[in-house]
């Protein structure tokens, strides 16, 4: 198992890390003040994030609450729910450094395309490349010169649908709060915004185009 320089940084921000001759101790602390320790197998095949992952998966709460609850102080000052909340929030915690982690260690491109429908792929062809990017935000800021493109075409009053999060002629005073919605959705997925010549075609749902960020890992 490997560590790169940039998850052990992530690792120092969120723990407090010890290198032992077998392993890794991860110590940190729940909001209530509990000690918390994680361990990771340095000789392990499995990744980093595999090994987190599988702590979580495995994390028994109740059986959490029911150990340090053998402990006279801790009972008398932390009621179960509180030991419910604090544990959950631990663990989401983890969780979401594991995320993190993993989106360190992948790679990813971005293309930035739009594709066309109807009249408009026979004007303007099926698809058109607007840009690539291995930088998510170099990739955003393409994506959201071509939204505001889009929105000076017909008068100003082509719709725009991302998951129902929809936009009209005032897309443009909306595209910082649109940039981060965006941004958000980019960190799992790749992103689809359907746009609309009218409101009669959004109703029908016959959409003349979509623009897309594609992301994709480079293995």
């Amino acid at each position: 198992m490997e560590i790169s320089k940039k998850q052990m940084d992530i690792l120092n921000r969120y723990f407090k890390v010890t290198e032992n001759i077998c392993s890794y101790e991860l110590e940190s602390w729940t909001n209530c003040g509990v000690d918390m320790f994680i361990y990771i197998d340095k000789l392990s095949d499995e990744s980093l994030e595999d090994q987190l992952d599988q702590f979580v998966d495995s994390f028994d709460i109740d059986e959490v609450i029911d150990i340090h609850r053998e402990d006279s102080n801790y009972r008398e000052t932390f009621k179960i729910e509180t030991s419910l909340e604090d544990f959950k929030d631990w663990i989401n915690k983890v969780e979401k450094i594991t995320k993190e982690l993993r989106q360190e260690n992948e790679k990813y491109i971005y293309i930035i395309r739009e594709d066309m429908y109807g009249e408009w792929a026979c004007e303007c062809g099926a698809c058109e490349l607007l840009g690539a990017s291995e930088n998510k935000n170099t990739a955003i800021q393409i994506f959201k010169k071509a939204i505001l493109n889009e929105a000076s075409f017909n008068d100003g009053d082509n719709l725009f649908d991302m998951d129902g999060l929809v936009y009209g002629r005032n897309i443009s005073g909306y595209i910082e709060e649109y940039t981060k919605e965006i941004d958000k959705e980019l960190d799992n997925n790749s992103v689809y915004l359907d746009i609309y010549v009218s409101g009669n075609d959004y109703d029908n749902g016959d959409n003349s185009g979509t623009l897309v960020i594609e992301k994709i890992r480079i293995d």
